[in-house]
């Protein structure tokens, strides 16, 4: 009697731990965007030699653009991002920052738990606004409420907006705290001194994708996104209506 009881005992056990584990999994991929879709630039092959990812800036905003009409995206945001020093009075910190549209919270699932977000009006005015990640703002301002406060990101003075809601750990161990947002053509002409851009989308879901009526490459792309979470790396991307076929003059 007593080893049924404690057998029982076990499996219940183990079936709460898998349980557990479970949930927390899927917590982690909900944090990540669980319907989302990352396209950059590839590399390039220069004289017999590959640059590898990040080796051209061929994608452009123009791309994202293209990219969000496509029928089977509900959203999509450019990307820009790198490392940076961020600096408010005698505090300091190194950290990564991402120059995207407002519409990359609602993708990643950020939400701002003190202040505001940035608005499209900001990415239009490229205005020097950001957003703390719970992990800079703790950093920089121990005691104090940061929303108002000026930082300087190198040496560019910028007004805290709001501070993001912890996530924590990614599933690779990376602290998704440690981040600071701003608008993309802010980051683009004060940070990086490029046009180019990688981009995140969210997909609708939908049962199959649409008949597209777009390139080669829109329609790789769109397939991937119908398959589901995915990370695809292209050399160059745009969404552009292919040209009409030639037509063979015939033999008179």
């Amino acid at each position: 009697m007593l080893g049924i009881i404690i057998g029982v005992g076990a499996v219940i056990a183990a079936v709460a731990i898998g349980e557990g584990a479970a949930q927390q999994v899927q917590e982690q991929i909900a944090n990540l965007g669980d319907n989302m879709i990352w396209i950059e630039a590839g590399g390039r092959n220069v004289s017999g030699r590959r640059t590898g990812a990040y080796g051209t800036k061929s994608l452009l905003v123009g791309d994202e653009q293209s990219i969000a009409r496509l029928p089977i995206i509900k959203m999509c945001s450019p990307h820009v991002d790198s490392h940076v020093q961020i600096t408010y009075k005698n505090q300091n910190w190194w950290t990564h920052y991402r120059g995207v549209a407002p519409s990359f919270l609602h993708i990643e699932h950020w939400v701002v738990a003190s202040g505001a977000a940035f608005t499209d009006a900001d990415a239009e005015h490229l205005a020097k606004v950001v957003i703390l990640g719970r992990t800079v703002a703790e950093r920089l301002f121990p005691h104090t409420d940061p929303v108002g406060k000026t930082v300087r990101i190198g040496s560019i003075p910028f007004v805290v907006v709001g501070v993001l809601q912890s996530k924590g750990a990614s599933t690779f161990g990376q602290d998704e705290d440690d981040t600071v947002i701003m608008p993309y053509t802010t980051v683009q002409k004060n940070c990086r001194a490029t046009t180019g851009c990688n981009t995140s989308c969210a997909r609708r879901f939908l049962s199959r994708p649409p008949q597209a009526r777009f390139s080669k490459s829109a329609a790789y792309c769109a397939s991937g996104i119908a398959c589901g979470r995915t990370r695809t790396t292209i050399s160059s991307f745009a969404a552009r209506r292919p040209l009409p076929k030639r037509r063979r003059s015939r033999d008179r």
